[in-house]
């Protein structure tokens, strides 16, 4: 087997077979299409916003605690958007109550919610389907309706997932910011730099290991596990380094100094589509890396004269 075809991790490639994975990353991404699938993602993001901050708030709330809950998305929402205030959209949800007292309607509401919020994972779902180049085929329409069914499902455990890793990443920031103060108080600037450190780093972890799984589980595609993994490090890096750039002009721009739902909504779908791109970027990588190392992305439904 030549060189080409042998199932290489990414860091043991040549520079020469690392530069036809990016140069192959842009014969599938480009920016007119990356900003339509962002576009896309923007939209749904309009409909799902509220009821996965009610979903977080009420439901998870009720869990783990509301003031815990709050915290965590007040800290999220300064740290990686620079939003100073988050009181006008509390008001809006505290509004809110999905069933009234009815235990049963309260159920059902949070059954329909769930199925709600998942919309903007299905839009995605699509939108790496576009970036790995791949189009499925189905057999039938029924065979459609239950693949569409379970990536709901799919969806909705990563939408849970998503929220576990940012609880614990919350409280792991917490203890890694303790740690800092205990042991580095002697000397501010290696206290802070401490704690730069390990905030970034568990905000690229965290997108890595929820990206790992949307490109190797939300898609009709077979993806190899370190195919998947290799993209979604590219892609939370540049996350990374995007939201600096996003955060720095939504801290300028007139709107980002409300905390009213408008300025809240607005600013959430500037950073979903411009920073989306890393996403489709990080889709594209994957797709080019599997394809010269021997592990292509390929359709799980296919033609039936191609099987």
């Amino acid at each position: 087997m030549n060189q080409k075809g042998k199932r290489k991790r990414f860091r043991d490639l040549s520079w020469t077979h690392k530069k036809q994975i990016f140069e192959g990353v842009f014969s599938r991404f480009t920016l007119d299409m990356g900003l339509f699938h962002g576009a896309a993602l923007s939209f749904y993001l309009i409909f799902t916003l509220i009821p996965l901050l009610y979903l977080a708030v009420n439901v998870v709330g009720s869990i783990v605690g509301r003031a815990t809950v709050t915290n965590v998305l007040n800290q999220y929402l300064i740290e990686y958007f620079g939003i100073s205030d988050f009181s006008g959209i509390l008001s809006f949800l505290e509004s809110i109550k999905f069933g009234g007292d009815n235990v049963v309607f309260q159920n059902v509401g949070i059954v329909i919610l769930l199925f709600s919020s998942s919309a903007i994972f299905i839009s995605l779902k699509t939108s790496v389907n576009y970036f790995y180049g791949i189009t499925p085929h189905f057999e039938s329409g029924k065979k459609k309706f239950f693949v569409n069914l379970i990536s709901r499902l799919i969806s909705i455990a990563l939408l849970g997932g998503f929220g576990v890793l940012l609880m614990a990443a919350y409280f792991a920031q917490l203890l890694f910011n303790s740690f800092g103060k205990a042991m580095l108080n002697n000397s501010v600037f290696i206290s802070k730099f401490w704690l730069g450190v390990t905030q970034h780093g568990l905000s690229i972890l965290l997108m890595m290991i929820f990206l790992t799984f949307v490109y190797r589980f939300l898609n009709d595609a077979i993806v190899k596990f370190r195919v998947a993994l290799v993209g979604a490090f590219f892609a939370s890096v540049l996350l990374q380094i995007g939201q600096f750039v996003i955060q720095y002009y939504m801290n300028v721009a007139y709107f980002a100094k409300s905390g009213s739902v408008i300025s809240v909504i607005l600013i959430l779908l500037a950073f979903v589509y411009y920073g989306s791109q890393a996403i489709f970027i990080g889709a594209s990588i994957s797709a080019a890396y599997g394809e010269l190392t021997n592990q292509p992305v390929i359709s799980k439904y296919q033609p039936l004269e191609n099987k």
